[in-house]
């Protein structure tokens, strides 16, 4: 479970560094399909791989905010609320 976690903190800060947000959702699934497949393979408990899994994908998440973080970029909570407005002189012309 240690394993997944350092290596979902290192991936999601490269991603962090590299992609959008948008990179989240197939990382997620391979991640998660990894997980499972190893914690079956290895004979853990449900339980235990439902644990590594969610320890697997908090990691990715706060290194994909480090990466952000490191890069200057900010992570929006409402992308709507970005800086869209139009400039006052080209209203109209």
């Amino acid at each position: 479970m240690l394993a997944f976690s350092v290596i979902g903190i290192v991936a999601g800060i490269v991603l962090g560094l590299r992609f959008k947000i948008s990179i989240f959702v197939p990382t997620i699934s391979l991640m998660a399909a990894a997980v499972v497949l190893f914690g079956l393979a290895g004979g853990q408990e449900p339980r235990v791989i439902g644990l590594a899994l969610f320890a697997a994908v908090v990691s990715l998440q706060i290194g994909y905010i480090l990466g952000c973080a490191l890069q200057g970029r900010h992570v929006d909570a409402d992308p709507s609320e970005r800086g869209t407005r139009i400039p006052a002189a080209s209203v109209g012309s």
